[in-house]
């Protein structure tokens, strides 16, 4: 059996199940190709200066131990994240010449990110780009941006846009969906700076809209304490719920109450809860960025704003809720097709062609 080692500072675990999901679908599709994964991972959240510093030092000595004294028993090494889960990689090619192959899967701030931490981290970027045997990012938009950054690093490497595992169309799906008399458009994702939320608020405030229209708000962040005081002062409270975090296994069922899925993000690297919406058969109300633009492939325009105005985001629920019954069943059915080209099933199948082709075509 092809052994490989999977390395990565965010991994799911009982306690903290959301933490980094996307690295647990990773690790599940490289089990099915009939690899023996061996983790090296950060499996919770760091809270406190002290515990974030000693779980770090308890994962760069195991990355070292890994990558030096055990390298000879992996075919290849898989890295999630570009910038700090590297760290150990770059510092054990540069100052003891050694050099596994390896495989590095962006994300997104590890690549765009434009604070501090992230311009600091990013100087080892160029050299593990250029001695990286491939690259997989999430989105067709962030090839491009990677081209842009990183011309001379990556020119010979071979790049796969993997779509950040796609949409696992036996849970995301239009089967056993609630049916409601009202009108219920869903916020899902994270609650925190540039994830639109407030945006969305302050639109509420302004619309005119009755009993039969309700907003539900889903997710955890840095800024919940700002959205509770936020919706406590809207004019249209009475029409807003907020729920708090959904475990992972029941984001479909969640879904699938929603009639519209409302996503006013400023950036994304993929936006892959707004292709599990769209799968479930709930249109998506969205900002008008790259990459979801590609993905959308100019579906229901007037659904669209520009990312922080007001005004824009009123006009596209106003239009959502005038629109007849005949359009908005177009709109499902487009939507479910448009998320089947990102299913799981196919990210499978192209992660497991790229990697074979790649690591074991000379072995062919």
């Amino acid at each position: 059996m092809k052994k490989i080692l999977l390395l990565s500072n965010l991994f799911p675990s009982k306690k903290d199940p959301s933490f980094g999901t996307f690295v647990y679908t990773n690790y599940e599709q490289l089990k099915s190709f009939d690899y023996n994964v061996d983790l090296c991972v950060i499996s919770k959240k760091n809270k406190g200066i002290i515990s974030k510093l000693c779980i770090y030092i308890s994962f760069f000595s195991k990355c070292f131990f890994y990558l030096t004294f055990r390298r000879y028993k992996f075919d290849f090494v898989y890295i999630h994240y570009l910038t700090i889960s590297t760290i150990p990689l770059f510092l054990i090619m540069k100052l003891l010449r050694i050099k596994p192959k390896y495989a590095i899967n962006i994300h997104g701030d590890d690549l765009v990110g434009k604070g501090y931490s992230h311009r600091i981290l990013s100087f080892t970027s160029g050299f593990i780009l250029k001695n990286a045997s491939c690259v997989i990012v999430p989105s067709d938009y962030f090839r491009k941006e990677l081209f842009i950054r990183y011309p001379e690093s990556i020119k010979n490497t071979p790049v796969l846009v993997n779509y950040s595992g796609g949409v696992n169309t036996d849970l995301f799906n239009t089967k056993k969906a609630l049916s409601s008399r009202k009108l219920i458009y869903g916020y899902l994702g994270r609650i925190e700076e540039g994830k639109g939320w407030d945006d969305l608020l302050n639109a509420i405030n302004l619309l005119q809209i009755d009993n039969d229209v309700e907003f539900h708000f889903y997710g955890k962040g840095k800024q919940k304490d700002k959205l509770l005081e936020a919706i406590e002062s809207n004019i249209n409270k009475i029409n807003i719920k907020y729920f708090g975090e959904v475990p992972h296994h029941l984001v479909p069922n969640v879904m699938k109450t929603f009639t519209y899925f409302v996503f006013p993000t400023y950036r994304e690297s993929l936006g892959l809860v707004a292709l599990e919406s769209m799968s479930c058969g709930v249109p998506v109300i969205r900002s008008n960025i790259e990459p979801l633009n590609d993905i959308f492939c100019g579906l229901s325009p007037e659904l669209t704003f520009t990312p922080g105005d007001i005004d824009e985001i009123c006009k596209a629920i106003n239009y959502s809720m005038l629109t007849k019954n005949d359009n908005y069943h177009y709109l499902r059915k487009k939507s479910v097709g448009l998320a089947e080209l990102y299913s799981s099933v196919n990210s499978k199948r192209k992660l497991d062609s790229f990697l074979h082709e790649v690591f074991y075509a000379e072995e062919s």
